[in-house]
């Protein structure tokens, strides 16, 4: 509820500056970088352009949005590129205007612009985000851009939290004055705007953060089954010449790397919890096929699968075990394929990369397992690949403070 009532108060002076004659209303707002800017302030409280010549980390980012949500007062912080200054009329004291004019929000608004610092801020007093820009700017300078943005940050919480309720737009803008000669209707109308349109920000920057928060888990999953992968591929290259010359592990050998690269193949599509869980099966299948190959290699007798694998999987995916011969087969004898756990009841790109993958010349454990023994063709198939800039205030005219790098 703190932060929704921190968004209203954005959202309803930022609805005032439309009526409003200021400074910032005078700032060019070039269509592309700055406006794409905008939009992403809109749902997030700190943009950084992958061009920007100053630039923070994801990680330093995500701690700078959190910092600020944790807060009462509104905040915006974007790391630009050199050229967001030129398309707010050359001067880095610009930006923070136009990027408010843009947004529609308002509050406290902190810009790197190539090597400058800018801040400016029309819910703070007059001069205020100025003074704090120059102060973390000529304290913090030296640590470089995350350490002075997450200082202004803290300051900016601490003179919000210390000072009066601010007011809805800057000098010139019509006001609780407005509001009483129009009998508060107006007001009205204003104050329910800015409730929905806080809410629907709000809603948008959680949204926004549960979508990255995914996308991340996605990611180590996949770098985690990247890494299993690249053992088994190890696996798969140190055993390639020990099979020639031992023909009998020539049939656990193929189908190890046949299941090595049905999920190197799939890997860079899985994207649901199951596409990865199938895929991490896969190498579990193929690291069994490679032990039991190692064994023939070296004359012993080859393992059991293991447990993990004697245990159907969490998606249907049938138990392995072996046959009277100590042949693995798939439970009620089904073939890995045409038929298999990968060859029906699934479908798309997905599916079709690993069955794809599996028919491509290889053989599969319940279809003719020692067919494949020939002595010849020794594993051709299994190539594996300063003047920090400073800060201002719009509203009272004053884009004084901060520094340059």
């Amino acid at each position: 509820m703190r932060r929704i009532s921190v968004l209203v108060v954005a959202m309803l002076a930022g609805l005032g500056l439309v009526f409003a004659q200021s400074a910032w209303s005078q700032a060019v707002v070039d269509e592309d970088l700055l406006r794409r800017a905008a939009a992403e302030l809109r749902s997030s409280a700190v943009f950084v352009d992958p061009a920007a010549e100053r630039s923070i980390s994801s990680s330093a980012a995500d701690e700078l949005e959190a910092a600020i949500d944790g807060g009462e007062t509104p905040i915006f912080v974007a790391v630009l590129p050199a050229s967001a200054a030129e398309e707010a009329g050359g001067d880095p004291g610009a930006v923070p205007a136009a990027l408010a004019e843009a947004t529609g929000l308002s509050g406290t608004y902190a810009v790197v612009v190539g090597d400058s610092f800018r801040a400016a801020s029309n819910v703070l007093g007059a001069g205020q985000a100025g003074e704090l820009a120059t102060s973390t700017f000529q304290a913090r300078q030296d640590e470089g851009p995350q350490a002075v943005l997450t200082e202004f940050v803290d300051r900016v919480q601490e003179a919000a939290a210390g000072s009066a309720a601010p007011s809805s737009g800057s000098p010139g803008s019509t006001g609780a004055a407005d509001e009483s000669a129009d009998g508060g209707g107006s007001g009205w109308l204003l104050a329910l705007l800015g409730i929905g349109g806080a809410g629907a920000f709000f809603w948008q920057r959680k949204s926004r953060r549960e979508k990255e928060a995914r996308r991340r888990e996605t990611e180590a999953d996949r770098q985690m089954l990247r890494a299993e992968l690249s053992v088994l591929g190890d696996d798969v290259m140190a055993l390639e010449p020990e099979v020639v010359t031992h023909p009998d592990a020539r049939a656990d050998y193929d189908a190890g790397v046949s299941r090595y690269r049905a999920g190197q193949a799939a890997l860079e599509y899985a994207g649901a919890d199951v596409d990865f869980i199938r895929v991490g099966r896969v190498i579990t299948e193929g690291r069994y096929a490679m032990n039991r190959a190692r064994a023939r290699v070296e004359g012993r007798e080859p393992p059991t699968p293991p447990e993990e694998l004697r245990a159907p999987g969490r998606h249907n995916e049938p138990a392995l075990d072996v046959d009277d011969r100590g042949e693995p087969v798939y439970a009620g004898g089904s073939p890995f394929y045409g038929g298999g756990w990968y060859g029906g009841g699934g479908g798309g790109l997905f599916t079709g990369l690993l069955l794809g993958q599996m028919m491509g010349g290889w053989g599969g454990w319940g279809h003719g397992h020692h067919d494949h023994g020939g002595g010849g063709g020794g594993g051709d198939d299994s190539q594996l690949g300063g003047d920090w800039g400073g800060g201002g205030d719009w509203g009272g005219g004053d884009f004084g403070g901060g520094g340059d790098f």
